[in-house]
């Protein structure tokens, strides 16, 4: 096959490269070289620093009734532009965005290095602001908004 589908990563893996968020929580630029030390692609490093925290927000997001979640991330590039990302496209929001709603379930990943990640993301920042000030998210959209245009090159198209 010329074009293979990207398989996910083994578990072990995953659950190295989430340690690695966990310990630079916050910061992709700090994260990436560890998840090079880990064997990943520059690509893959970016995309996973960027897109498996998403991916495990939104299955928390969903837990509680958040509905409808954007198809694409997009993020403002230095030039001023627009950028976006098709989150499905994506294998690493794909496979975080899988094992985020297993731990939901059974707790399958760390929990010290899930929560960490989880609630450094953007996305529940903004569930848990409004929660606190007393409204109701269930049934609510949620946007993508990313924080670094260095993914960009490594988006999967």
């Amino acid at each position: 096959m010329l074009f293979a589908k990207p398989s996910a990563m083994d578990r072990a893996r995953f659950d190295a490269a989430l340690a690695v968020l966990a310990a630079n929580v916050d910061d992709a630029p700090l994260q990436v070289p560890g998840l090079l030390e880990l064997g990943f692609t520059e690509g893959e490093a970016w995309r996973f620093a960027v897109f498996a925290p998403v991916g495990l927000a939104q299955a928390l997001l969903e837990t509680l009734g958040v509905k409808t979640f954007a198809d694409f991330a997009s993020v403002r590039t230095v030039e001023g532009v627009t950028a976006k990302a098709r989150l499905r496209k994506q294998p690493e929001y794909v496979q975080a965005l899988s094992l985020g709603r297993a731990h939901m379930k059974t707790g399958c990943l760390d929990r010290t290095h899930y929560k960490s990640v989880v609630e450094a993301t953007s996305e529940v920042a903004a569930a848990d602001k409004a929660l606190n000030a007393g409204m109701d998210i269930r049934g609510a959209a949620m946007a993508v908004v990313l924080m670094t245009s260095e993914v960009i090159p490594h988006v999967r198209r």
